[in-house]
């Protein structure tokens, strides 16, 4: 505001001035120069006016600052010495409790060493009590085991005794049983024993006869002891039915069919049960029963196409050699599982000798002859009448 007024009051004297600083000629820097020299000496004296006017404000200051000055030094020794004193006090309070505390800590250890020391002993006294009691344990348990097996001991003989009386009225009504019906079965009893029964098969081939043991039946597993006994060497008598006869080569395949019978029951059943006496019988006469009609059947063929049963010795094999008509050989194999599945034919001739198609032989043979007993004059027939129509 100051500046403003000095303008509007000196505005002639301005106005020569800002015409100085604009113009421009040879005397255009010496005015500058002239302008900037007045305006420090301007600033200078408005700076020594400034500082005389400071000086004058601090000496009129001056009375009542000191008072204030001196009053905030002896305040500020007292703060720092109550600070000090106050550290001090925080110090030792410190230590003091550091010291309680240590005792303290002292005090709790020296409890706690006392209360191990109890425990350990405690502990030990159970340690002790705990080893006592596994010795008696140990004991018990031993005396548990003996009775446990000493009860087992005459639980098994009383159950022995008990099967051993079951056993015995078991054979007592097996016996009455087989009394009862030895006329219904190819078979009659030869021996009846409470240790041993023998079973005669002789109601087909009479001689040699089957017989069967079944021996050691009070004791368990039962032995079974098949053989052939002969009544006379060499020589074989099988059943004939009124005029019915079977021819000496029939016999003799009979024969080995007979001894083949008895190796395969002694592989089968060397050790057996009670239960398994019914299944042995069974199967035996099924055997026997199968073994004459396949010697009925042989016979048949042997004697109606005028055959030739021969034996192989190679391996003992038994087959059935036919010549129809001149025209076709047929040899037919007798293998254990006859009547149970194709048939081993062997065609000789035929095709280029006789004219005769062995192909369509065997197309006719695989659906009409079917497995079964019979299986063999059915295969037969059926051969007989293809080669007669040619």
């Amino acid at each position: 505001a100051e500046y403003e007024e000095l303008i509007s009051s000196k505005a002639d004297e301005m106005r020569i001035l800002q015409r100085g600083a604009r113009s421009i000629g040879p005397d255009s820097d010496r005015t500058i120069e002239s302008l900037q020299a007045l305006a420090r000496s301007v600033e200078e004296y408005a700076l020594a006016d400034w500082r005389s006017w400071e000086t004058q404000v601090a000496e009129s200051l001056k009375a009542s600052v000191e008072p204030v000055s001196n009053d905030t030094e002896e305040d500020e020794k007292q703060i720092s010495e109550t600070v000090r004193l106050a550290d001090e006090i925080h110090e030792s309070m410190s230590l003091m409790a550091d010291r309680r505390v240590r005792k303290a800590r002292r005090r709790s250890m020296c409890r706690r060493k006392t209360a191990v020391s109890k425990i350990e002993d405690e502990l030990r006294d159970l340690e002790f009590q705990i080893e006592e009691a596994e010795a008696e344990y140990a004991d018990q348990m031993r005396a548990k085991e003996t009775l446990s097996l000493l009860s087992d001991v005459l639980r098994a003989e009383g159950s022995a005794q008990s099967e051993m009386q079951l056993q015995k009225k078991t054979a007592e009504m097996s016996r009455g049983k087989i009394n009862s019906i030895e006329k219904l079965h190819i078979w009659s009893p030869a021996c009846l024993d409470e240790s041993e029964i023998s079973i005669c098969f002789k109601d087909f081939v009479k001689d040699p006869s089957l017989l069967v043991k079944f021996a050691n039946l009070q004791k368990r597993p039962i032995k079974c002891v098949t053989e052939l006994v002969a009544e006379h060497e060499n020589r074989i008598i099988l059943k004939s039915v009124g005029a019915y006869k079977y021819s000496p080569s029939v016999a003799a395949f009979v024969k080995s069919r007979m001894q083949r019978l008895v190796e395969e029951t002694a592989t089968k059943n060397r050790e057996l049960s009670v239960s398994d006496l019914k299944r042995a019988l069974q199967t035996l006469e099924w055997q026997i029963g199968r073994l004459e009609l396949l010697a009925k059947e042989v016979q048949r063929v042997v004697s109606h196409y005028e055959g030739v049963l021969y034996r192989s010795n190679n391996d003992e094999t038994y087959g059935i050699r036919l010549d129809m008509g001149g025209k076709l050989s047929v040899r037919v194999i007798l293998r254990n599982s006859l009547a149970h599945g194709p048939l081993d034919l062997i065609f000789d001739g035929g095709d280029t000798d006789g004219g005769i198609d062995i192909s369509r032989i065997r197309r006719q043979l695989v659906k009409n002859s079917k497995p079964g007993f019979g299986q063999l004059s059915r295969a037969i027939d059926i051969i007989a009448q293809m080669v007669k129509r040619g």
